[in-house]
């Protein structure tokens, strides 16, 4: 588990808390709402409901979820093509497998679609993905541009107050408050949370991204009926041994 993230807003936070000394006075209930209130609106505005619920889950995965390493993959992918080599590949439609992209293709092979049409059909599901992820990506990437936005219309609210009340000093301070705040939250949101969020999400939609072709050139392998080791250039040497035609009588293959 990946607990990077985590880790590093905890300690902008307590630098942050280390700096202030006395978080009473940051506190404003006014600019938080023009924050957070107002960003989130835009961006509830702007993003499809199924985006922002990609977005939240894939913010979550940011925080503490885990990658399958390629090599691991792999083992899976060569299994597979080994399976299909020996049993058929209607033996695969029984797989129970996660990813969207490898189960498609298996329901195709299983189908018997054509080695061309099989490729134009994950091509497209491969194409749907990677626009899913950079989706997820652009929500937090337009709520780091709105909250400092929204910062800034607080700023100007702050000092519109101020100028609107300059004969009741109370009424000076609240407005300076806002006005000061409203900036300081807006940054803080947008670089403690929402840029090392964007971060994380396109870096493990670019981990994601070289899965897929993996699984795609499988499964086209799998069609032409080719041996595991066609994927050679794409597997770790060590995984290649086990699949070495001197060895294959001899090991176990890994099922998924």
């Amino acid at each position: 588990m990946d607990f990077s993230m985590a880790l590093g807003l905890l300690g902008a936070l307590l630098v942050f808390g280390f700096a202030a000394g006395d978080l009473r006075a940051f506190f404003d209930l006014a600019s938080l709402a023009i924050v957070l209130g107002g960003s989130l609106s835009v961006l509830l505005a702007r993003t499809p409901w199924q985006d922002l619920q990609r977005a939240w889950l894939a913010a979550k995965l940011a925080f503490v979820g885990s990658q399958r390493s390629h090599q691991r993959l792999t083992e899976e992918l060569l299994a597979l093509a080994d399976l299909a080599r020996r049993e058929g590949v209607v033996a695969l439609e029984r797989e129970p497998v996660p990813d969207p992209l490898l189960a498609k293709g298996l329901r195709l092979l299983a189908d018997g679609m054509e080695l061309a049409d099989l490729e134009k059909a994950l091509r497209l599901e491969q194409a749907r993905l990677r626009l899913e992820r950079e989706s997820e990506q652009n929500v937090f990437l337009f709520w780091a541009d709105a909250a400092p936005a929204m910062g800034l219309i607080g700023t100007v609210i702050g000092l519109v107050r101020i100028l609107s009340s300059m004969s009741d000093p109370r009424a000076i301070g609240s407005g300076m408050a806002v006005a000061l705040l409203t900036t300081l939250y807006g940054a803080l949101l947008a670089n403690v949370v929402c840029l090392p969020l964007a971060q994380k999400i396109g870096e493990r939609a670019a981990h994601a991204a070289l899965d897929d072709e993996l699984m795609l050139q499988a499964l086209l392998l799998i069609k032409r009926g080719g041996h595991p080791l066609e994927l050679e250039g794409l597997i770790a040497p060590a995984v290649r041994a086990q699949f070495s035609p001197n060895n294959e009588a001899e090991v176990e293959v890994p099922r998924p």
